[in-house]
């Protein structure tokens, strides 16, 4: 996961690092730092780490007033993460499509609690390289929609 880390120096008060999905919560709280770019772009392991919007934040965290939704790394070859978080308790449903419109796969569908992150995978072993389009709709009428790439090895 790609943070914007808050430094001690005055002259380079942030720098960007990629940490491990599972040390997100942790890092985040004992460092004030939050998930994102600091301002540029940015790679973490070598594939392009889409930014969300610095406050952002994951257990427990202040999202904002918007769901939020993250795919990571993207583009991907074998499997990717989608991250997604509402500001309120509220049903969401995150599904994966084609560019034609034909689903491959209901990736979540149910109550997701209030300024938490929840990380699914998402690996399309059945289906072919390409563009897939990833959409999260919220019963409270929010909806986001990304594109998603796969790639040859």
């Amino acid at each position: 996961m790609l943070v914007c880390h808050k430094t001690s120096s005055t002259k380079n008060p942030t720098e960007q690092i990629c940490i491990a999905s599972s040390a997100v919560a942790d890092h985040l709280n004992k460092h004030g730092d939050y998930l994102g770019t600091c301002g540029s772009t940015y790679t973490c392991g070598g594939s392009s780490a889409a930014p969300i919007n610095n406050g952002d934040l994951i257990d427990g965290y202040s999202i904002g007033l918007k769901p939020n939704l993250l795919v990571y790394p993207n583009p991907f070859s074998s499997s990717t993460n989608l991250m997604f978080s509402v500001p309120e308790d509220q049903k969401v449903s995150v599904e994966v499509f084609t560019l034609t419109g034909q689903k491959l796969a209901t990736v979540f569908n149910d109550v997701l609690v209030a300024n938490q992150a929840l990380i699914m995978g998402f690996n399309p072993d059945n289906y072919s390289y390409g563009t897939f389009v990833v959409r999260m709709v919220t019963e409270k009428g929010g909806t986001l929609q990304t594109s998603i790439i796969r790639i040859r090895n």
